[in-house]
């Protein structure tokens, strides 16, 4: 542009068109290919959402998240102490009744949409801290990509002394995984 002649100081209709030309003809049509691409690499992986979840968040709150530089390296939740034993359980807990007789804690501990939970390390260990301190109602979802690290948490929990009965773990799939065989394999 800095060479096209110029009328009255403005650039020519002709270099407009040369201009729209190379939008619409190479440049667009390059992102739309890519977005597609894309698009259907996130509908056919099936952690396709969770990875951009995991990563798009950390991002947000100016961290690196763990995918790139990886587990344990994110600073938050301290190790819990060797000799820590589980708390009683809170006092005036208020309950969700289910069928079969079974009461879920209506207050739990969401396990999203922060940057350390996206971190095993992390992850494992806020569960542990949480169990341990009396909450038994853990929150998660199959796109935050942390299932390993919770499953991990409430095994250390449940050595420690906390009755597997009393912990309630509610996830979530992602819609495309909604049916039993689609479920458990994912």
């Amino acid at each position: 542009l800095e060479k096209a002649p110029k009328a009255n100081g403005c650039i020519t209709a002709e270099h407009l068109m040369s201009i729209t030309r190379l939008c619409c003809g190479r440049i667009i049509p390059l992102l739309v290919l890519i977005l597609a691409v894309f698009f259907e690499w996130l509908r056919t992986y099936p952690s396709a959402f969770g990875i951009i979840f995991a990563t798009v968040s950390p991002l947000l709150e100016g961290r690196l998240p763990p995918l790139i530089i990886g587990h344990g390296k994110t600073k938050g939740t301290p190790e819990v102490p060797k000799d820590m034993k589980p708390l009683s359980r809170p006092d005036n807990e208020l309950f969700a009744p289910l069928p079969g007789g079974y009461q879920m804690p209506l207050s739990g501990i969401g396990m999203c949409c922060r940057y350390s939970a996206y971190d095993d390390v992390l992850v494992r260990r806020t569960v542990l801290w949480y169990l341990l301190q009396g909450g038994r109602h853990i929150d998660t979802a199959h796109v935050y990509r942390n299932h390993r690290a919770v499953g991990l948490g409430i095994q250390d929990a449940i050595d420690r002394g906390v009755p597997r009965e009393e912990i309630f773990v509610v996830t979530k799939i992602f819609p495309p995984y909604y049916g039993y065989q689609s479920a458990l394999d994912v």
